[in-house]
């Protein structure tokens, strides 16, 4: 995959909680590989498969109200 620049770069952390070959169990703290059985999230081997779908993105900033900026600029 290619970027247009190098601050575009995601970093991927390789644990099994964004493992393709992971399932989620009722507990947050342990998944279930298809390869190793009953893993913690934080695990990893060499059979790693990032799959973006199981990634959370951060939250987007929220935005400003009208209310707060006009406070925050200059009476003209």
């Amino acid at each position: 995959m290619k970027f247009a620049n190098e601050n575009d770069k995601i970093e991927i952390i390789k644990c099994c909680a964004f493992c393709e070959k992971a399932t989620p169990l009722a507990g947050d703290e342990y998944v279930l590989c298809s390869k190793k059985g009953v893993v913690a999230l934080t695990y990893k081997c060499r059979r790693f498969a990032y799959d973006p779908l199981k990634r959370i993105p951060k939250r987007a900033p929220s935005l400003m109200r009208l209310e707060e900026l006009s406070d925050e600029l200059p009476d003209v």
